[in-house]
């Protein structure tokens, strides 16, 4: 099954300063075995609602994203990357959440 938007996938991209896998938000539907991303922090304390969109722990919709913890996507850079960085599918953005990303993005 392709790739879809507001789908939440571990990526194998670095982020600052970490390389680790990490969550991200796709963003626009696979063309040509590649996606356009924006990375998804944990790192609560770095959350700027200037330029980072929140997911609460406590929002209804927040267990279908399959995050583990308060979280933030990171709107100051997407990235377009290969389709082979996406690990698994962690989740996706749903109810009232996908509604207020997608008014954010």
């Amino acid at each position: 099954m392709p790739v879809q938007p507001l789908e939440i996938y571990q990526v194998d991209y670095p982020f600052r300063n970490s390389a680790d896998p990490r969550p991200a938000v796709i963003l626009e539907p696979e063309l040509n075995g590649r996606v356009a991303i924006a990375l998804i922090s944990g790192q609560i304390d770095l959350f700027n609602p200037m330029l980072h969109f929140h997911i609460p722990k406590d929002d209804p919709d927040f267990h279908a994203t399959g995050l583990t913890k308060p979280s933030y996507v990171a709107g100051d850079e997407i990235f377009e990357i290969s389709t082979t960085k996406l690990l698994f599918k962690r989740g996706v953005f749903t109810g009232d959440l996908a509604v207020r990303f997608k008014r954010w993005i």
